[in-house]
């Protein structure tokens, strides 16, 4: 990392701010009672080029946090990465499956003409299966950036 390029230092304060985040809600974990369960998620999705992503989940009662990121993968305008804080709620809790709605904040990191970075806010609604060991899920997520707000459907599980 080069220190006169604002990009890498931006992007490192950044990548260090989320996993200090991440670190502090792992935090609440060890040994009470009323620790927050730690699980993980892993998805694949389209935006139109494909994602895949890889998050950490903390639950909160009927709240989820998720600490994530999601990367594309052989885009034809170069690399772009996402550094996402989303939340979630569930709206219809069943046995078998529960339907959910959030909202998350989130760094879009792009390479196509040199490096620049995008503050985006994410909307979020998808459902999910609990009954079985990998709980699959399936959602959209409507990524609001400056002058581009795709719709990203993904599928994944959560373990």
């Amino acid at each position: 990392m080069t220190s006169g390029h604002p990009f890498s230092s931006l992007r490192a304060r950044v990548a260090g701010a989320f996993f200090l985040v991440l670190i502090a809600l792992l935090g609440v974990m060890p040994g009470s009672a009323s620790a927050a369960p730690l699980s993980f998620q892993a998805s694949v999705g389209w935006n139109p080029d494909f994602l895949v992503g890889f998050g950490a989940r903390v639950g909160l009662g009927s709240i989820t946090i998720i600490p994530n990121v999601e990367s594309e993968v052989g885009g034809s305008d170069g690399f772009r990465y996402f550094l996402n804080l989303d939340g979630t709620m569930s709206v219809v809790p069943l046995a078998v499956a529960n339907g959910y709605l959030g909202a998350g904040i989130g760094l879009a990191a792009y390479s196509e003409s040199g490096h620049s970075t995008d503050t985006v806010i994410n909307l979020i609604a998808g459902a999910g299966l609990s009954a079985v060991p990998y709980k699959p899920f399936a959602q959209l997520k409507w990524v609001m950036a400056d002058g581009d707000d795709p719709v990203v459907f993904s599928i994944g599980a959560r373990f």
